[in-house]
C-alpha cells in the first residue's frame, strides 16, 4: 500500500507543477501581451516620409529591453528598426527557437496557449521612415496572421504593369472554405482616416486566447466586405 500513496503523492506534485507552470506561462501571455500594445503604441502614429529615423529609434527604444531582435551577419548584429513581442518569457522563446520545428509543433499543439508574435519594421531613405511594417500573427511558424505596410508620399503602383489598381490603399486575404490564412494591407499618403483606422485595429486577444486562433481576421480584419 506504501507504494500506491507514493505514486498518489508523486502525481500530485506533478500535477502541481504543471498547473503553477501553466498559471505562470498564461501571467507571461498576458503581461506579454501588454507589451506588445505598448510597442504598437509606440509606432500607431509614425508617418514614413515625415518621421525622422531618430525619431523612430527614440520612439521604440523604451521596449528595446522588453522586445526580441532580429540579427543578420556574421558576426551577427541586430537589425535596425525591428522588434517583436513574443507571448512567451524569453527564455522559453529562445529555446523553442533552437528546437527541431516538428517538436516544437508537437509541443505547441499540446501546451494551453499557442505562440503568438508582434513585431514592427522600419525601413530608413535619407534619414526618413520609407516604409513600417506591422504585423500580428500566431501558430506554429506562425501560418496565421495580419500585416499592414505604410508607405511613404504616394506610390505609383503596387503591382507592376497595373499602376491603376492601387490608388492609395489596397487590402487582401490569403485563405478559402471559409477560413483566412492572413491579411494584409498597403497604404500610402492618399488613405483616409478610415482606411488608416482600419489597417492598424489590431486585435491581440490571440495573445491569451486558450482557443486557437486559426483564421487571421482575429488578428487584423480591415475589409469590410465578407467574400469568405
Amino acid at each position: 500500500m506504501k507504494w500506491r500513496r507514493w505514486i498518489g503523492g508523486v502525481l500530485l506534485v506533478v500535477v502541481g507543477l504543471l498547473l503553477v507552470s501553466a498559471t505562470g506561462l498564461y501571467a507571461s501571455a498576458w503581461y506579454h501581451r501588454w507589451r506588445a500594445e505598448q510597442l504598437f503604441a509606440a509606432v500607431r502614429d509614425l508617418k514614413p516620409g515625415v518621421t525622422t529615423e531618430a525619431e523612430y529609434m527614440n520612439a521604440i527604444q523604451p521596449q528595446v529591453r522588453y522586445a526580441v531582435q532580429a540579427e543578420t551577419g556574421d558576426p551577427p548584429v541586430p537589425v535596425a528598426g525591428y522588434l517583436a513581442v513574443g507571448n512567451q518569457p524569453m527564455v522559453v522563446w529562445k529555446m523553442f527557437n533552437h528546437l527541431p520545428d516538428r517538436v516544437a509543433g508537437f509541443i505547441s499543439d499540446w501546451s494551453a496557449l499557442q505562440w503568438a508574435l508582434f513585431d514592427v519594421e522600419g525601413t530608413f531613405r535619407e534619414g526618413r521612415l520609407a516604409t513600417l511594417k506591422i504585423g500580428e500573427m500566431q501558430g506554429s511558424g506562425h501560418p496565421y496572421g495580419g500585416f499592414v505596410t505604410i508607405h511613404a508620399g504616394r506610390l505609383e503602383h503596387l503591382f507592376p504593369g497595373n499602376p491603376q489598381d492601387y490608388t492609395g490603399y489596397f487590402a487582401s486575404r490569403m485563405g478559402g472554405n471559409g477560413t483566412v490564412i492572413y491579411t494584409h494591407v498597403d497604404l500610402d499618403d492618399r488613405a483616409t482616416e478610415e482606411e488608416r483606422r482600419r489597417a492598424l485595429d489590431f486585435r491581440f486577444d490571440c495573445f491569451t486566447a486558450f482557443r486557437r486562433c486559426t483564421d487571421g481576421r482575429r488578428m487584423l480584419d480591415p475589409i469590410v466586405s465578407d467574400d469568405y
